[in-house]
């Protein structure tokens, strides 16, 4: 007579070790359990380590820059140059940035304006309007690409528009109202690139 024999194996439900630094926020600052997302990295970190939001100390936006009459002005130098501007909204009651550019006189006469936009994927993402004179927005959504200048944790929006040689243009940096944890993560990092092509 043959007996069967049962092996039971009991399987212990384990945790794994999260080290801190591990792992980069989520959307709206999410991180694992008892973690926290860090302002000044993106990454998850234990909450008593995790400091508040800041905006990077290098940017190139200069304030005051919060309207169309005092936006900042940056120069594209020709047709096929990408310009990039890197800057911090939605932080100390700064609700929105502005720039103007012209489009150079040489470029043909219908040029067009790609933007992209890059930022960490933990906080509000940005808006970004390309604004004619009289206020009409020209860019519309298409598909971004990869960037050699994204950073893990970052997510991006890209648009296009046609824009006129000799012509001013305004970039415009706003909140977008979505994923911004119940407005106390209602900020954001970002890296503007504007590229014009013929």
């Amino acid at each position: 007579m043959r007996r069967l024999l049962l092996l039971t194996i009991s399987l212990a439900a384990c945790t794994p070790d999260i080290s801190t630094g591990t792992y980069l926020c989520g959307a709206e600052e999410s991180c694992p359990g008892g973690q926290k997302c860090d302002g000044a990295t993106n990454l998850c970190v234990s909450a008593e380590n995790a400091l508040p939001f800041a905006c990077n100390q290098d940017d190139s936006e200069v304030e005051p820059n919060d309207s169309v009459a005092t936006a900042q002005n940056f120069v594209v130098p020709n047709c096929g140059s990408t310009v990039e501007i890197t800057g911090c909204e939605g932080k100390d009651a700064d609700a929105a940035d502005y720039f103007s550019f012209m489009v150079p006189a040489q470029c043909a006469a219908q040029t067009i304006a790609v933007v992209r936009t890059s930022y960490p994927l933990a906080y509000e993402p940005p808006a970004v309007n390309l604004l004619a004179t009289g206020g009409s927005d020209v860019l519309t959504d298409q598909p971004c690409t990869a960037s050699a200048t994204d950073e893990d944790g970052d997510s991006a929006a890209c648009g296009r528009g046609p824009v006129t040689s000799g012509m001013t243009y305004t970039l415009e940096v706003t909140g977008s109202g979505e994923k911004n944890c119940g407005g106390t993560c209602a900020h954001n990092r970002y890296r503007l690139t504007v590229t014009l092509t013929q």
